[in-house]
């Protein structure tokens, strides 16, 4: 704990700071997301608070195409990217846009990165590859991807020890073209998954669920955490303590509409809705928004948050006709 209360104190005194997306005081959000209807597909809710979100273009796909867990980064182009699945050519391409509305397939990442060859003693999953997550650092022009996978002994046949044994692994790119060796994102031994890596001022935030199941002995499994390091790659510190009760799942965070904090949103699978909590910096305190009476649409699922310019923000509207 003691390194969060540092850290809290660095960004109080640093001030308020953004990387990605460069978007201090927002016009508005984007949440892109699956839905309990169809998982993972790719569905987009808009709102102007950052609290109150409208599902768009009828509840209905804006992409058909796509398949996976939406995480978007704005990367060294302006250009926004996300990485899909494909559970029938076990293949992984990266989805481009340049307005967030049309996306296309910009490029194949090979599966041999995920697929546990390069990770000994781990096995990948060619549905879904450990739903990859996407970071742009703008500091260094270098994308971060994340997934988790499984201890190649174990199966779901014993799902707390299978789901317990989950890891983190990462590759960085400047490219999409060469690849560093996977490695594992963390040095604790703790069981994680659904990480995303955000940038306050100098520091990196690897928000992740711990992955262990809820006992005496480990009351904070399936909660969401925060872990923080000085680089991108780490070392990340040991997870704070929980941010959601028990039983929450794919965390995302967005600024604060004055640009003075963040939101953060995580998913209640148990009863499949969306919990938010706020906090003036991504090292806490959080707290949550009950208070403040939000609406997320009941059958979001897994996804991303997003600040918008008011040019975008205006562009989605009018896209999806939403009044």
């Amino acid at each position: 704990m003691k390194i969060f209360k540092i850290c809290y104190l660095l960004v109080l005194v640093q001030g308020a700071g953004y990387t990605q997306f460069d978007n201090n005081s927002p016009a508005g959000y984007l949440f892109a997301h699956m839905t309990t209807e169809d998982y993972g597909g790719l569905y987009y809710s808009l709102s102007e608070d950052g609290m109150n979100w409208t599902l768009l273009n009828q509840g209905k796909t804006v992409e058909e195409n796509y398949h996976g867990h939406p995480d978007i980064a704005q990367g060294h182009d302006s250009h926004f990217y996300m990485i899909g699945t494909d559970s029938e050519t076990k293949e992984v391409p990266l989805w481009k846009s340049t307005d967030l509305i049309s996306w296309e397939i910009a490029s194949t990442i090979p599966a041999a990165i995920f697929n546990g060859k390069q990770t000994p003693g781990y096995k990948g999953n060619p549905n879904w590859y450990g739903a990859p997550k996407l970071f742009f650092d703008d500091a260094n022009s270098t994308y971060l991807i994340t997934w988790h996978s499984p201890d190649e002994n174990l199966t779901k046949e014993t799902p707390a020890a299978y789901w317990c044994s989950m890891r983190t692994f990462y590759v960085t790119t400047k490219d999409f073209e060469s690849f560093t060796k996977p490695k594992k994102l963390f040095n604790f031994d703790m069981g994680t998954i659904d990480v995303i890596v955000r940038k306050e001022n100098k520091l990196y935030y690897a928000i992740l669920k711990d992955e262990c199941e809820p006992s005496d002995q480990w009351p904070t499994g399936k909660s969401i955490r925060v872990s923080v390091s000085h680089h991108l790659t780490g070392p990340y510190s040991y997870p704070g303590e929980p941010v959601s009760p028990n039983y929450h799942e794919a965390p995302t965070v967005v600024p604060r509409p004055n640009g003075e904090g963040w939101f953060m949103y995580y998913e209640m699978y148990t009863g499949k809705r969306y919990i938010g909590s706020q906090a003036p910096s991504l090292a806490g305190p959080w707290y949550s928004l009950y208070q403040l009476k939000y609406e997320v649409p009941s059958n979001a699922r897994h996804g991303c948050m997003i600040p918008l310019t008011d040019a975008q923000y205006q562009r989605i509207k009018e896209k999806y006709n939403q009044k």
